[in-house]
């Protein structure tokens, strides 16, 4: 003995509840209960009239403005709204059958032409106030309405709004976040950008922050500058990171901050014009990780050791005055090398790939390259050269491997009304590092860990102009060929397409020879010099004209020198360099 009293609002929460309930498994009793509650019994409504029941929207007819799917069911005032909110609806009709649990909560539109036809489970309404149309997409976004948003730059913030009109579809179901945008900023693109990209930066301000020295101690700026040239201890050293002061506090690192915390710049770094930093290796210190050829007794088997080769490095740029021409190192004459690198848009500072870098370039070059495979050092000993730098100032090679994060942290917007809107950090951040996700810029294939194919991925997304992508491309000049990792043939293309001229054939693997009157120095195997110091210790030898110096092996470093009459002989490791211009003597 009570009455029930149910207002529109219960009465469409009622039955959302009731619906979905429907769909579980329940015993027969308590489904009698539930359908003796059912609240799907028609209430007079000043917005719209019942028409009758077990008739609805007539099916294939032009009259038929939309219907649901059977697996997102409405509340009848959800049902009503839709209408409302579509052009030309004046009949809806909405599935109330507890027979058929698929047909439940399923609205169906038509227009006010439509001859409504028999269907047992359908209820049929039709509308008593329609409004004129178009309308007013600012009407989808009320003052107080909050949404979710994954990392906040211009791109999500649209992304997240979407969500949340689709989730809402009934409300506004022939407008989108960009339409919404558009309304509240009188279709002024630029106020709209810069009015997300502040909401975003301020955003960002609220999540923590960590630096190199974070890591350990001794990172300082001035540290990872030389880091990167291939010039610290970490570089230069041999044997295991396992165990380490440096080693347990990289790992320590990559399990925590690393995933959770945005890492500050390397100040050399932080503006790159192309939007990419590579890592070039030319060395493995490391013995027992699967990886490169180091091995144990050190003294023996890691000193020289190679990384595991995946790339060809065709030549580097000299900025020498007695020394016109690059430095060349045909058949693969720099012996294995291992490149990789990330990238990330030019359209959003906000964006995740933007703001992460840094934490990628931490995983690339310290962690998952360093501390775990043990490579170091630059590709070939030159004063010209890095290790790791942006993109356009490393030497041209073939190709590069590629890692991309995918990160997660969630910002609640609210719209404050009059264009405003306000960001709050919800939980933490987590990153994945993972292999990039490309696209084969030859065929428009999927290409995975390749970084020219992921570079036109960007392009192709329209986060990369053409301008920085051909940039790239002009340092991998394999990029057409992301599976061949010598590409040869591509190097000499490159090459005479740059300079002019040939690709010089006389270079690699020769030396001046050993036990003739016209070699006049060799230095000591222990004294290793830069390419840069051989050529500069034959122009300042009287007669030098070839200069030969030692670029993988145990030779690495060793320079001879020789006259215009030597004769080069056949030695695998070293390259042969003729000088561009001498000097007289004394």
């Amino acid at each position: 003995g009570f009455d029930l009293i149910i207002s529109r609002r219960s009465q469409s929460s009622l039955q959302l509840l009731f619906m979905k309930m429907m769909k579980m498994t329940m015993s027969k009793s308590t489904l009698l209960l539930l359908l003796s509650l059912s609240p799907f019994t028609a209430l007079a409504d000043d917005d719209y009239n019942f028409v009758g029941n077990n008739i609805k929207c007539p099916l294939n007819s032009d009259a038929r403005l939309f219907r649901t799917p059977d697996d997102a069911p409405l509340t009848l005032e959800q049902c009503h709204q839709l209408c409302y909110n579509t052009e030309d609806c004046s009949y809806f009709s909405l599935g109330t059958s507890t027979e058929n649990v698929n047909h439940l909560g399923v609205c169906i539109g038509c227009t006010e032409t439509a001859a409504l036809s028999t269907h047992v489970g359908f209820d049929a309404y039709q509308l008593a106030t329609t409004q004129a149309f178009p309308i007013d997409p600012l009407t989808c976004l009320l003052t107080t309405e909050t949404f979710p948003i994954n990392g906040c730059d211009f791109e999500s913030f649209l992304d997240g709004l979407d969500a949340f009109l689709n989730e809402q579809y009934w409300r506004c179901p022939a407008y989108d976040a960009q339409d919404v945008m558009d309304s509240i900023f009188d279709n002024n693109p630029i106020e709209a950008w810069i009015t997300i990209k502040d909401l975003c930066t301020n955003a960002w301000d609220q999540v923590p922050t960590s630096t190199f020295e974070d890591i350990d101690s001794r990172f300082t700026d001035d540290f990872m500058e030389q880091y990167i040239d291939g010039d610290t201890f970490l570089n230069h050293e041999t044997g295991t990171f396992q165990g380490t002061e440096e080693g347990e506090n990289i790992a320590n690192f990559r399990s925590d901050e690393a995933i959770t915390t945005v890492l500050d710049a390397i100040p050399s770094l932080s503006s790159c014009a192309n939007n990419a930093i590579m890592c070039c290796f030319g060395r493995d210190r490391q013995p027992n990780d699967d990886n490169g050829n180091c091995a144990e007794p050190l003294d023996t088997k890691c000193r020289y050791a190679d990384p595991a080769d995946n790339s060809n490095l065709c030549w580097t740029d000299t900025d020498i005055p007695t020394f016109s021409d690059p430095f060349a190192f045909p058949e693969k004459s720099e012996g294995p090398i291992h490149c990789h690198g990330l990238a990330w848009g030019d359209e959003d500072d906000n964006s995740f790939l933007t703001r992460l870098r840094f934490n990628n370039l931490f995983y690339v070059s310290l962690y998952d390259h360093m501390y775990t495979r043990g490579y170091v050092e630059t590709m070939v000993d030159s004063d010209n050269i890095g290790m790791c730098d942006c993109v356009e100032e490393m030497p041209v090679v073939s190709r590069a491997d590629c890692t991309q994060v995918d990160a997660t942290q969630t910002f609640q917007v609210v719209y404050e009304g009059n264009g405003n809107f306000a960001a709050v950090r919800m939980g933490g951040m987590n990153i994945d590092f993972n292999a990039c996700e490309g696209i084969n810029p030859s065929n428009g294939n999927r290409k995975t860990n390749d970084l020219g194919s992921y570079v036109y991925r960007l392009n192709q997304d329209g986060v990369l102009s053409d301008t920085k992508m051909e940039g790239v491309f002009e340092t991998l000049y394999g990029y057409a060929s992301p599976n061949d990792n010598q590409n040869e043939e591509g190097c000499v293309d490159a090459y005479e397409s740059t300079f002019g001229d040939f690709y010089p054939d006389s270079v690699a693997n020769l030396k001046c020879p050993l036990g003739s009157n016209e070699r006049l120095f060799r230095t000591q195997n222990d004294d290793p010099l830069s390419l840069e110091e051989c050529q500069d210790l034959c122009y300042q030898t009287e007669s030098c004209e070839y200069f030969s110096l030692g670029i993988d092996g145990i030779h690495s470093g060793v320079c001879i020198g020789c006259t215009a009459s030597a004769v080069l002989e056949t030695h695998r490791g070293i390259n042969t360099y003729k000088m561009t211009s001498t000097q007289t003597f004394p």
